[in-house]
């Protein structure tokens, strides 16, 4: 079974699902295989939902939305939103049998273009939703729990390869660069990313 790619991004407002997302859909060539609400990460109380527009209120409700996707790109692909304190939190997910390159976890040579690919991906998204992403977060079989506490979310993260946080200056900058990131800026997120370098760029 092969490892999965995670991306996490941070919103402060909700994406408006009753937008049709059928030109996204064409251009990154996926599909909605189902929706499920659970109450909690142990899948309690599950219920599906039969459309992305009756999402609604359910993550002011303090449930969790689970959406499956079918893409060609991995076997195996799908998005969770929950919303943490006043945050609402994605977190995309897709296998990488057809990605090993990826599967160091750090940023290098050979995968380097996937990750602009992803950053101009978040870029398009978010201008596509007309929603402002606050934080970013990328990697393989991550551990990561949103917190308004950047500096003990950063040290409590694990497995994550590149961050950005959506603005050019951050408190965050001189933890990571101790963490042994490097920063370079990233023109499609038009700020700085902080990438865990598996050899030199």
């Amino acid at each position: 079974m092969s490892a999965c790619l995670n991306l996490h991004f941070v919103c402060a407002a909700p994406i408006d699902f009753t937008k049709d997302i059928s030109p996204l859909c064409a251009k990154y060539d996926f599909s909605v295989n189902g929706i499920t609400a659970i109450d909690d990460w142990r899948w309690n109380h599950p219920a599906e939902i039969a459309l992305l527009s009756d999402i609604g209120e359910v993550p002011e409700s303090g449930r969790i939305v689970v959406i499956r996707l079918i893409t060609p790109l991995c076997r195996n692909a799908g998005v969770y939103l929950e919303k943490v304190g006043r945050k609402y939190v994605w977190s995309v997910w897709g296998s990488l049998e057809r990605f090993p390159e990826l599967e160091n976890g750090r940023v290098n040579l050979r995968n380097k273009s996937h990750f602009d690919d992803i950053y101009s991906a978040i870029s398009y998204i978010s201008a596509f939703f007309r929603v402002h992403w606050e934080l970013l977060a990328i990697g393989v079989e991550t551990e990561f729990d949103y917190s308004d506490d950047r500096t003990d979310m950063i040290r409590n993260a694990h497995n994550i390869a590149a961050w950005s946080f959506g603005e050019r200056k951050s408190e965050s900058t001189f933890l990571l660069l101790r963490q042994g990131y490097h920063r370079r800026w990233s023109h499609d997120l038009n700020t700085y990313v902080f990438e865990r370098i598996g050899e030199k760029i």
